[in-house]
This record gives C-alpha cells, sequence and structure tokens, in this order.
C-alpha cells in the first residue's frame, strides 16, 4: 500500500485542521478521505515540521556547541584553537599569521 499525505505544508490545515490522505493498493485500486490533523499546540506543528523531538533539540543546540576544533579557556571566556596533537602535521596544514 501506498498513502500520499495532502495538505502537510500548510500550518493552519495542521493544527487541528483536517488533511486529505490517498490510499493505493498494490493491484490499482484507489481510495481518498480526508482525516483529521492531531497537531494540537503550535510547538507539535513545530517538532513535526523538525522531524520529530531530537532533530528538534539537536538544531536548537547547535549554535550553542563549541567548535570541535576549540578548547575553552574558563579565564577569558572565549575559546581557542586547541593545541596540534603529537605528531601532527599542525604546521603544514594551517599557515602561520
Amino acid at each position: 500500500e501506498r498513502f500520499d499525505v495532502r495538505g502537510l505544508a500548510d500550518p493552519a490545515r495542521l493544527l487541528r485542521g483536517s488533511v486529505t490522505v490517498r490510499a493505493e493498493h498494490p493491484r490499482g485500486r484507489t481510495v481518498e478521505f480526508r482525516a483529521r490533523a492531531r497537531l494540537d499546540t503550535p510547538g507539535e506543528v513545530n517538532c513535526f515540521r523538525h522531524g520529530g523531538i531530537l532533530p528538534l533539540v539537536y538544531r536548537s543546540l547547535l549554535p550553542t556547541l563549541p567548535d570541535p576544533g576549540t578548547r575553552r579557556d574558563a579565564s577569558l571566556g572565549v575559546h581557542r584553537p586547541a593545541a596540534p596533537s603529537v605528531g601532527s602535521n599542525y604546521d603544514e596544514t594551517i599557515p602561520s599569521l
């Protein structure tokens, strides 16, 4: 079976609205019907648009995460480049200033 849901792009339809569902059986029979969208709050619509609660939380944290190539200097409250590891070609990959 294949289901196509129309109306998901319109936030007004998602928020306690209705969508059109088209169900297609493998043998070719097609049924179309209206269904109630069960997103009751704007927060639920936002969560749906992000693909679920985990992607929503992850995306909200991204701007606050430090760059993996930096270390936090607590005394200055700033991020500094991380020290190169032993045996790395740090000087070859990053030009000196």
